[in-house]
């Protein structure tokens, strides 16, 4: 079953899947986290916010998924991410967590979070006001 998905604007995918909830007899929970582009990085204003490499970040957010399953007691993880050229305040990523209860669904969801951020060099760049630009 496929974990990791590409998202536009249009959010109703990742509401459609917080109901799986239902489906799920054992699911007390959908913990949901949804990441946005800062407007200031470091001291300095973001014009703009680069993902690249889509098909390897797909297959490498497929990855962490399948690996928080493992790791901790929940029902499912999926990511939602975008790409390409964003601006402030444009989502880029979002995590959900479907769970037996709310402590092993943070738990899951952070863990989540924290290993796309540290997998994201050379994939993400941030275009400053000034014209210079920064990896993450």
């Amino acid at each position: 079953m496929k974990r990791a998905f590409e998202v536009g604007e249009d959010l109703s995918e990742i509401f459609e899947k917080c109901y799986e909830v239902r489906e799920r007899p054992e699911a007390g929970c959908a913990i949901l986290f949804l990441g946005f582009v800062k407007g200031i990085s470091g001291g300095k204003k973001v014009k703009e916010y680069r993902v690249f490499q889509k098909e390897a970040e797909l297959r490498r957010l497929e990855g962490i998924c399948k690996e928080a399953e493992g790791k901790f007691p929940i029902i499912k993880a999926y990511v939602f991410r975008r790409f390409g050229n964003l601006k402030p305040g444009d989502l880029i990523t979002a995590v959900l967590v479907i769970s037996r209860g709310r402590r092993e669904g943070f738990k899951a969801a952070s863990w989540i979070v924290e290993k796309i951020k540290e997998g994201e060099e050379g994939r993400v760049e941030e275009v400053f006001e000034n014209g210079a630009t920064g990896g993450i």
